[in-house]
Order: structure tokens, then C-alpha cells, then sequence
């Protein structure tokens, strides 16, 4: 094994292991889950309220940051359904995060389901939804009218964010699962199930 591949595996098996000790303290659990994340304040804000909640679990903070994202892409969506200037340009991008929600809502559907993080062509279908959102979102900003592109810029950007940080997660978690370094499903150490 070479040495990158060995460093790579030490790194998640920490990283795993911090997991499974967090769940006895939330705000370890909810540090090492951002600790995967690329927009780590966006990811501590958005699972702080769960990371909180008593048997809190990956697994539902997961759940929890795709809500968020969820959330905020319907926020757009609801200020561009009183906009009435634009023209087609606003309809593309009606339908763009349409298409955004529909992504997070089925994403949403996957992380319920603790048996989608161990098939790695559901993991793979996740992570391509979590990619979309943020596809839809910059290309409705690029073809919104220029007066419209910073509100839909501000309004998405928190969604397009946690979406890449929960793909982060997802990410990680699906690596230490093809490298053997989660327990076995029977000792449910991580919860997700």
C-alpha cells in the first residue's frame, strides 16, 4: 500500500473514530462533521439546533443541513414568484430552482434511509444531487436579468453552500465505507441505521 493511500486511511480512521466518540457530546460531533465541510461556519450554523437535540446522530444532521439548504432555495423561489419583470429569463430561472428543490427533496428521501450510506451507487445518485443544487442555483443567477442576479445571489448562496458541505460529509463518510474503516452495520457505532 503506498503511502499516500495508508496516510489518506489513518486520516479517515481518525476522523471516524472522532465520529462515533462525538456522539457522547454533541458539540464534539457537531465540530468533527464540520470539520469535513468546506464552508465550516455555514455547516455549524445550519446543524448547531440539531447537533443539540438529545440521541442527535450523523445521520440526522445530515438530514438536518439538506433542510436547510431546502429551505433557502424555496426562499428564492418565493421571491421570484412576485417578481413580474424579466420575461423568460425569469421563468428559466423559476424552472432552474424548481429543479433545485426537487434535487434536495429527493436527497432528503436518501439520508432518511441509514441503508443508502453503505450502497455506494446511492451514495453516488446523492452526490449528484447535492452537486446539482448548486448547478441550478449559479446557472438561474447567470441568466436572471442583472438587475435580479444579487438578490438571487444572496438568496442562494447559503443553499449553495451547505449543499456542498453536506456532499462533503456524505463524501467522507462513503470513503471510510469503501476503505473498511466503519464498524459493521450490527454494531451501529455511527447510528446510521
Amino acid at each position: 500500500m503506498g503511502g499516500g493511500r495508508k496516510m489518506v486511511m489513518m486520516m479517515m480512521a481518525m476522523w471516524v473514530m472522532t465520529v462515533v466518540e462525538a456522539q457522547q457530546h454533541p458539540q464534539k460531533m457537531l465540530d468533527t462533521l464540520c470539520g469535513a465541510a468546506t464552508y465550516k461556519e455555514a455547516c455549524r450554523k445550519s446543524l448547531e439546533r440539531e447537533a443539540q437535540t438529545q440521541g442527535a446522530t450523523p445521520q440526522m444532521l445530515v438530514e438536518s443541513g439538506v433542510k436547510a439548504a431546502l429551505d433557502e432555495i424555496d426562499k428564492a423561489a418565493s421571491k421570484l414568484m412576485t417578481t413580474n419583470n424579466g420575461g423568460s429569463a425569469v421563468e428559466s430561472c423559476k424552472h432552474l430552482l424548481d429543479q433545485a428543490k426537487d434535487r434536495l427533496q429527493g436527497a432528503m428521501s436518501q439520508v432518511r434511509d441509514a441503508n443508502n450510506f453503505k450502497d455506494a451507487a446511492q451514495v453516488f445518485d446523492l452526490r449528484i444531487k447535492l452537486g446539482d443544487v448548486n448547478t441550478f442555483a449559479t446557472t438561474c443567477i447567470d441568466e436572471a436579468p442583472p438587475q435580479l442576479q444579487p438578490l438571487l445571489r444572496d438568496d442562494t448562496s447559503y443553499a449553495t453552500q451547505l449543499s456542498v458541505d453536506m456532499l462533503d460529509i456524505v463524501t467522507v463518510f462513503n470513503q471510510a465505507l469503501s476503505l473498511n474503516l466503519l464498524p459493521s452495520p450490527s454494531r451501529r457505532l455511527l447510528a446510521f441505521s
